[in-house]
């Protein structure tokens, strides 16, 4: 499947790039997704709403949709002790981006089961309309 370009606007919503470079522990990055074949652990991602994951379509490359996890919170890295795990009930890829792919494509993952949000799992603050870039906040 391929989907329309993501065009993701972080400055204005949520954290500003200055609180974040000071914030510190496993809650930091509430949305911060590990991706996993089977056991195996294979990147990173970001939680963009409750049900969906941005990360590169190279993540998906070799294997069937149905053996890949999620894991979410704290504890993500740690797959047999995560509490906040799903497995991808559907992947859509960018135009051009084909899974396993080195291209720079993007994929959308859609989690089976959404997990309950918390200050240790939260989706990634997107701005609700266009905002200035402004590099004195960086």
């Amino acid at each position: 499947m391929q989907m329309f370009p993501v065009l993701l606007l972080l400055s204005g919503a949520g954290i500003r790039p200055a609180e974040a470079n000071s914030r510190k522990g496993p809650a930091a990055w509430p949305w911060q997704a590990s991706i996993f074949l089977d056991a195996r652990y294979c990147c990173e991602g970001a939680l963009i709403s409750q049900e969906w994951v941005l990360a590169g379509a190279s993540c998906f490359g070799s294997g069937p949709r149905s053996q890949f996890r999620v894991t979410l919170g704290p504890d993500r890295l740690v797959l047999d002790s995560c509490k906040s795990i799903s497995r991808v009930e559907e992947l859509l890829l960018s135009p051009g981006g084909s899974e396993g792919s080195a291209s720079g494509g993007l994929a959308l993952a859609r989690l089976a089961r959404p997990p309950p949000l918390s200050s240790a799992v939260q989706p990634v603050p997107l701005a609700t309309r266009p905002q200035p870039f402004l590099p004195r906040l960086l």
